[in-house]
Parts: structure tokens; sequence; C-alpha cells
């Protein structure tokens, strides 16, 4: 009797040659699924990788965990056995379902489909905030994922209890590879793509391309094509960035394949004068390095403000995108990204690789990959005219999220338009985080715009003091730790707080206040569940600032350092439901203006200045006033032309009363100058390319103006 490896082998001989992948689950027990993976593996001896249990004896593959899964980033592999017995990560496996190649197979272990929700998964850890366990977890994504295998599309499953199906017929590829012109290029669509970077070198200035694919179209080894074309052709300096140096492994080995007596030093790969230099993209930002190109691989992964910060500095550069993929949202970059492109730089030009290159067309992993993780999901067609009075909050069910699968895609690419760090892990959280609330906005039965919600704090007093105290934290309650943590309100981890995780709109309704509606009802909706406070924490930037506060949110505290992941501070918001919450809040933001004072002379000297005034506005809670003795030492200054230095202590005073009064008569670019030189301490050179003044005198004059318009705006107190 023929055994499932005497079966198998010969059917992976024919897979090899045939271009497609597939996803085979062995769902049984653990010791009779690895038993089998481990006899294929023996047998073929393929290049193979193993994933999800690090301790597992006796492998014939590379072994990782499920944490070190973005080892494989840039790897190719035959066999990619996904052990799931460990806990399934959605992240993980959009991540290492790309390293098969053409040909291979993921062979994904799982218990049996039907009882899988309901085993402990060390994975739905991640999901939960403190006191919540496992058992709290009601399994729906793991449900939905093996209702998805159970029905055979674009996999095969093999279950331990039942009778073996027979395998899917397998037509080899054809015989002879398409000709490319390209002799270093595996497809048409990318010797497109490396003549077209380039010509971004030789072309007109700021006018930037923009690279976009789906996974396995070659759009990474375009980049390292291109670069070592034009090192060869005398370019010295080209810069490369990334959300992760991981992620462009693919390019220096691209690179190095065609100048083979290039040396890699650190992240640095040096071809006779010229080189090939990997920075983060933070680091890029923050620090302009001088260079004749910039290359950014996986630009999806960083957030808009980051990007238009490059795309400024950066006259010739090259933005390469996933479409669907794990690194990040494609489709939230197209979106947001390309608006900033038709404002700084109308001559950009975009390409679109169709063209697989490690895998044939119709792959059916791809395919199962993309519907299982949602990576495809597209928002439906905005009705035209909406407005935010003909829509409702509606809160969505999990169970209902879970069997509604048009649903699901319907909010869930919202979510994924909308902004760049949606990943798979979030579907999973989407279904099963017990202290998440998903509400739609539109008409009934339709999302136009959708909220995530997740309920924090009411922690015991013991606890809350273990946290002001630093001796404690726990696992989510963001805010609720933040207000003891950092601002010194003991009470803050006791409040009953809603934060808003995100807020997502149709693209196309965008700008006629449906967010600002849906906010809007989200706090009628946690006051009258009992919440003491709304709130929120988002990579700051101007635009956001003044969205949430429009909805009522005041701004408690910025963070001193940058996130590497959006290259923004972070801001935490609150808004006061009830009067213990208000009476908190108001002590916390009178004294932001205080704090902010001095954090920007030193950790947040760097800060965009019009940025830091937009915080300051309004933190004081009253009007602009000056009293006799501020007037005076301003009079002198703006009018009579006493020296700066003299009266720096007055005028920074001055400063800062005017940053934080509710109203001022300064233009966004006076009290912009009055950050940068007054609060900020800015060198003179620094402040006037900031603000556009030819020098220390022009910088001087455009203070006293800014004197002078305060002085007759304002009533002697």
């Amino acid at each position: 009797m023929l055994t499932l490896v005497d079966s198998l082998v010969p059917w992976l001989k024919v897979l090899d040659r045939c271009g497609h992948r597939y996803l085979l689950v062995l769902a049984g027990e653990a010791s009779w699924g690895r038993r089998l993976a481990k006899d294929v593996l023996q047998e073929l001896r393929p290049r193979a990788v193993w994933l999800g249990n690090a301790d597992e004896p006796d492998v014939a593959a590379q072994v990782l965990s499920v944490a070190q899964a973005e080892r494989l980033l840039g790897q190719e592999c035959e066999i990619l056995v996904f052990d799931a017995h460990t806990g399934f990560s959605a992240d993980a496996f959009g991540l290492a379902s790309g390293c098969v190649r053409g040909g291979g197979l993921l062979l994904m272990l799982t218990p049996e489909l039907a009882r899988w929700p309901r085993l402990p998964d060390p994975q739905q850890r991640k999901l939960l905030a403190w006191p919540r366990t496992p058992g709290d977890v009601a399994g729906r994504f793991l449900t939905r994922l093996g209702r998805l295998l159970a029905s055979g599309e674009d996999c095969i499953v093999l279950r331990q209890s039942a009778p073996w199906p027979g395998l899917p017929r397998l037509e080899p590829a054809p015989a002879t590879a398409p000709v490319v012109a390209d002799p270093h290029c595996l497809s048409d669509d990318q010797a497109r793509a490396v003549e077209a970077i380039v010509k971004v070198v030789s072309g007109h200035r700021r006018r930037p391309l923009v690279l976009d694919a789906d996974r396995g179209r070659g759009k990474s080894a375009a980049l390292g094509i291109a670069a070592a074309r034009l090192l060869q052709r005398g370019v010295g300096h080209i810069l490369l960035t990334a959300p992760r140096r991981l992620a462009v492994h693919a390019v220096f080995e691209q690179a190095r394949r065609l100048l083979p007596d290039a040396e890699m030093r650190g992240g640095s790969l040096h071809w006779r004068q010229g080189r090939l230099q990997f920075l983060p993209p933070d680091e890029l930002a923050e620090d302009r390095q001088p260079a004749d190109l910039l290359l950014v691989d996986e630009a999806a992964a960083l957030p808009a403000p980051l990007l238009e910060r490059l795309l400024r500095a950066y006259s010739r550069a090259v933005f390469a995108s996933t479409v669907h993929g794990y690194e990040g949202s494609g489709r939230s970059f197209a979106l947001r990204f390309r608006r900033l492109l038709d404002r700084h730089s109308p001559g950009w030009r975009a390409l679109h690789l169709h063209q697989p290159i490690r895998w044939r067309a119709h792959d059916p992993l791809e395919a199962f990959v993309s519907r299982a993780l949602l990576l495809d999901a597209e928002p439906v067609s905005a009705p035209a005219g909406m407005e935010p009075a003909d829509c409702r909050l509606q809160r969505l069910d999990g169970d209902r999220l879970a069997e509604d699968e048009a649903l699901l895609r319907q909010v869930f690419s919202l979510l994924v338009s909308a902004h760049y760090r949606t990943k798979p892990s979030d579907l999973h959280g989407l279904l099963d985080n017990p202290d998440l609330q998903v509400f739609a906005f539109g008409p009934p039965g339709e999302a136009l715009a959708v909220a995530l919600v997740v309920a924090e704090g009411g922690l015991p007093p013991e606890l809350a003091e273990a946290i002001y105290r630093g001796q404690r934290r726990v696992q989510g309650h963001l805010l609720a730790q933040s207000l003891a943590a950092h601002l010194d309100l003991v009470q803050g981890p006791g409040l009953r707080l809603a934060r808003v995780m995100r807020i997502a709109v149709h693209p196309r309704l965008q700008g006629r206040g449906l967010g600002s509606g849906l906010l809007t009802q989200l706090g009628d909706w946690a006051e009258a569940q009992g919440f003491e406070a709304l709130g929120a924490s988002f990579g700051a930037n101007r635009s956001l600032l003044r969205f949430w506060r429009r909805g009522g949110l005041d701004v408690l505290r910025l963070g001193f350092r940058r996130e590497h992941s959006s290259g923004e501070h972070s801001v935490l918001m609150l808004k006061p439901l009830c009067p213990v919450a208000e009476g908190l809040f108001r002590s916390a933001r009178a004294g932001l203006g205080r704090r902010l004072s001095y954090e920007l002379a030193e950790p947040l000297c760097e800060l965009d200045p019009w940025l830091a005034a937009d915080l300051l506005r309004g933190s004081a809670g009253k009007s602009l006033r000056l009293d006799a003795a501020d007037r005076r030492q301003l009079e002198a200054f703006a009018r009579h032309r006493r020296g700066y230095e003299v009266c720096m202590p007055s005028l920074h005073q001055a400063a800062l009363g005017i940053l934080t009064a509710r109203h001022d008569p300064l233009s966004d670019d006076q009290r912009a100058l009055l950050v940068a030189k007054l609060l900020q301490r800015r060198r003179w050179d620094e402040t006037a390319t900031l603000l556009g003044h030819a020098g220390r005198a022009a910088v001087v004059a455009a203070l006293r103006e800014a004197f002078v318009r305060v002085l007759d705006a304002t009533a002697v107190s």
C-alpha cells in the first residue's frame, strides 16, 4: 500500500517543473503531521525552511521560530513547512509565503480543522490586554481560516482522520522561456522598470518614479540591476532606504551579481569610486545625505509625512511599493502619496509590474494567501453625494463579521486603504480581540467609514499606584498607563477610557465630513456606555491634529522620540466625558505649555516648529494679554531697536504667552518663527533657512514685525 510520502514525492517532482506553487495542509495530531513533513524533506532534500518551532530536532531544513520570520526576507526556498501547532501568526504566514519559489510547496501543519479554533494558541496573547487570557478569544479568525482551507479552493487538505483526496493534475510549464530583450532581466516588465529607474538620473530633476507590483514581480531586483548599471556609468553615490534593512537584501544581491568585484562594507556596496549605501528612512529624513539618486523600497510601509520629507529632500528618487503585501498597505500608499506627488512633483511617473517572475501567473498559493488575509480587498464603489447626515453609526458584532465575508472585506478594505500600517495581524485582531469594538458609518447595511475602538483602563488602585511608581507595566492600556507614567496622574489608570485605534473613510468620500461625523457619534456612544474619556494616540502631524481637535480632543502629551515606524512623535489626545476626567485633564493640559517650553529647547529641538506652534495653541486656556512690564520690553525690542540679546528673557516669556493663548494675531509662519528661535533656540542660519529669510538681520526684522503685530492687537492687562 502506497504511503502519503510515496504518493506525494512524484507529484512534487512534477510541481517543480510546473512553476506554480501550492498550499498543502496536513490536518491532524502534531506528531503525525511533523513526522510526514520530515519524511518528505528527508526523501527530497530540497532547499527548505521549517517555520514555527525552533526546537524541532532532526529536520532537513533551516529551522526558525515565528518570531524569526523576518529572516526570510530576500530568501527563496523550495519547501516551506509552516508549523501552526505552535501558533498561527498571520503576519508570519503572509511573509513566509513569499519566499516559496515557483514550483515549490508551502506545507502547513495544523490540528484538525474543526478543533483548531478551540485549542490554545500562544499567538493569541498578542491580541489581549491585561488581565485577559487566551480563553477570552472566540477563535473566529481560525474558524474562518479553517473554512477557507476546507473549501479546497487553491489548496489541498490531507486529514489524518479521513481518506486522502487525489492530488490535482499539474501541467508542466512551457519548455522555452519567453525571450527578454535585456539579458539581465527575467521579464519585459522588469526590463522596463530598470530602464525607467536609470532614466530618473539622466532625465529632468523633480520627476520621481513610482514603481509598484504585487510580490514576486522582481521589483526589488530591478532596483538592484539599475543601481549596478548606474555605478558602471559613473554615478557616484546611490542611497537606498526601506523600513528594515532585511527588506533590501534582494537589491544588494542583484547589484553584486552584476558587479562581482564589488565589496560590501557594513551597509554599503562599494564599486570603484561609487557606492550603494543603505540608511534607515528616519535617519535620512532628519539628516539629509547628499546623493545622486535615492531608492526607497517598500515605500508603502512608511508614513506619508516621512515620504514627503524624502520627496522634498531628493530631486531624483524612486519609490517602490508592494501593492498587496504584508509589508504595509500599498493601496494607502497609492492614494495618499500620489496626492503629495501631484502637489510637489507634477511630472512624476508611475510604472506597474504585472508579470510574475518567481512563479507562474494564476499561482494557487498567491490566490489563497490573498483571499485568506484579504490582501486583495478593495473598497466598494462609493455613492455620489453622500453626506454625514445620510449616515448612522452601526456597531458590527464579531460573529457577524466572521460570517459575512462581503462585509468583512468591505470593512478591512477601508482600513487598508486609509492606513499604511495595516497588516494581516490586524485582521486577526478585528475578529478576535475581545476588547475591540468595530463601528461602521454609512447608510444601513453599508460601511463607508469605519472605526476601531478599544476599551482601556479601569485598573485597580494598587496596580495604578505601581504603574505610577514605575514598578509595573501591563500589556495594553496604552493611554491609561501613559497618564500615570508620563503625566503624573496616579488616578489615570483607574479611568475607563475608549481609545480610537483607527478611523478610515472611503477614499472617494474623504473631505466631506464623514470622519468628523463618525468621531462625534463615537463620543456620544462612549459617554452612553459609561466611559469617562475618549482618546487617541498617533504619529503627530498638523492635519491629524486639526481633525482630532475638531472632535473635541485636546493634546496632553507629545513623545520625545520619533517613532521608528512612522518617523513622527507620538501624541496623546483625550476628551473628558465626566467631571472627574475633566478636572484631571485640565491640569495636565495647563501644564503642556510649561513642559513644552523646556522640552523644545532640548529633546524636541528638531520638532517641526509649525507643528509645535499648533500643539501649544490654547494650552494656557486664556486670552492673550500683556502686563505693563511685558509691553515695555516688547516695545523696546520691536519699535525702539533694542538688541535681541538684551531682550532675550522677556522675548522668550512673551513668546510662550502668545503661543499658548487661545487666540493671537500672528500668521502660521510668525508662530513658527517664535518657536524656532525663542523656544527651540535654533541657530540664526538654521532659522533663516527654515523660514525662508536671507540671514540673521532678516530673522531679527521678522521677529520685530511679529511683536509689533502682537502689541497692536493686545490691550494692557
